[in-house]
């Protein structure tokens, strides 16, 4: 989230508090893309013995303001339980 500039009633500045004052507004300015994978094995051996397994992997870029792009903040570490 940013701020920037912005138009309001098509008008990019207004009168405020007795000042000419720019408009501006927060704005979401990147763009975001995730993938990801889930993956899980069961095994039953016998009623009393089984081996289950789980990993989930995340993958994110995102899209900056100026254009570049860089890993996302919002994809998870990978993780997994066994």
């Amino acid at each position: 989230m940013v701020r920037r500039n912005f138009q309001l009633n098509g008008l990019d500045s207004i009168m405020y508090n007795g000042q000419m004052s720019q408009v501006q507004a927060i704005q979401n300015a990147a763009v975001a893309k995730n993938d990801g994978l889930q993956l899980g094995i069961e095994a039953k051996f016998s009623k009393s013995f089984s081996f289950s397994s789980d990993i989930n992997f995340q993958v994110g870029k995102e899209e900056l303001e100026n254009g570049t792009v860089s890993p996302s903040r919002h994809a998870v570490p990978t993780f997994g339980v066994s």
